[in-house]
Parts: C-alpha cells; sequence; structure tokens
C-alpha cells in the first residue's frame, strides 16, 4: 500500500536544486514518485507503506545538499 509524505525542504535555491533532489529521491527502493517543489521548498513522496523510514528520506535529502525541516 501506498502513502504520501510531505517533506519541507531547505536549501533549494532554483529548479535544478529541485530536479536534483527528485533524482535522489526516486534512486530509493521505498519511492514510487517524487514530486519536488522549488517554489514551495517541498516534496510530496509516495512511498511503499511497508518499506518507509523517515530517516532514510532525510538522509536521501541530506546527500543530496539539502535539509528536511518537517516531515507532514
Amino acid at each position: 500500500m501506498a502513502k504520501a509524505v510531505t517533506l519541507l525542504i531547505q536549501g533549494m535555491h532554483c529548479n535544478g536544486c529541485a530536479l536534483g533532489l527528485r533524482a535522489a529521491l526516486k534512486k530509493l527502493p521505498q519511492v514510487l514518485s517524487a514530486d519536488v517543489s522549488f517554489k514551495e521548498s517541498r516534496a510530496v513522496v509516495e512511498c511503499d507503506e511497508a518499506l518507509l523510514n523517515e530517516a532514510v528520506l532525510r538522509e536521501a535529502v541530506r546527500g543530496a545538499g539539502f535539509e528536511v525541516a518537517e516531515i507532514q
């Protein structure tokens, strides 16, 4: 079953940042889809609920050069 989570992101400066973060998130096996908005400083990530791990999502964001301000 899929579950959508919203990540509020800090540190994006352009649409290129959003594209890079989207690519990093989509590499995770738990991620089914990722929609990243530079304008809204957020990423909406649809994950396999059985594999959902917020720490892994945070680490992927950090690895792409950004920080997660909040997970909703």
